[in-house]
């Protein structure tokens, strides 16, 4: 009877220091995901950035080509890229 007992409480003890071994676990693994996803978000960002950065300078290297065919070439092109340029700047706000 006391064998018993004393097996059931060392039972209830492994039992509990199991429980918070994996709450301890669980809060770890949760905060590294946490900190993964952080990280995943501003790489994301960053790339969007760079992305979009690319894109418009090959947007407004087409406009400023587009434009300067279509002027046929008598106004200088560093007045079409700068007209172009402030057109972008204007257009995007």
């Amino acid at each position: 009877q006391q064998l018993q007992a004393e097996m059931a409480r060392q039972l209830s003890l492994l039992q509990s220091d199991l429980d918070q071994k994996r709450k301890a676990q669980e809060d770890a693994l949760a905060l590294k995901k946490s900190k993964m996803i952080e990280e995943i978000r501003a790489l994301a960002d960053e790339e969007k950035k760079n992305i979009i950065k690319t894109a418009e300078k090959a947007v407004l290297g087409t406009m400023t080509k587009v434009i300067l065919h279509i002027v046929s070439n008598k106004v200088p092109a560093n007045v079409v890229q700068e007209s172009v340029s402030d057109a972008w700047k204007h257009y995007q706000q």
